[in-house]
């Protein structure tokens, strides 16, 4: 893995929106639908890590994504590397269970695979597709 590359949320109403913009004293630097996957992201880019928000679309009838840590609505952390298939070939032999056969398209000209840790918690790993 050569860095992070984001943190994402899910987004269970606008409120928590409105309450992202005050802390960061911003707006999103990007907004992104991504239908396949039944999602709208809200972006903030702070330095070179992305905090992604992620609204379920209810109108998508796609099963929506849980967030492994309810109280604070995480729900994945991404890790950017070239070499997805060598590192999620890495990360099962210690115990993380890849959730997709391949990589998929994620957004913002990324691909990626979710896997989960034995804790629950997931990681992504992605790439620019």
């Amino acid at each position: 893995m050569e860095r992070l590359d984001h943190i994402a949320f899910l987004l269970p109403d606008t409120q928590i929106l409105a309450l992202w913009e005050r802390l960061l004293a911003r707006k999103p630097t990007h907004e992104e639908v991504l239908e396949s996957q039944g999602l709208k992201v809200y972006s903030f880019q702070i330095g070179a890590v992305r905090i992604d928000l992620m609204e379920p679309l209810p109108e998508a009838g796609i099963e929506q994504p849980s967030a492994p840590s309810p109280e604070t609505n995480l729900h994945h952390i991404a890790f950017y590397t070239e070499q997805i298939e060598e590192e999620t070939q890495r990360l099962k032999e210690v115990g993380y269970v890849p959730l997709m056969e391949s990589p998929v398209q994620v957004g913002m000209g990324q691909e990626g695979i979710l896997l989960r840790r034995p804790d629950g918690l997931l990681i992504e790993l992605v790439r620019f597709g």
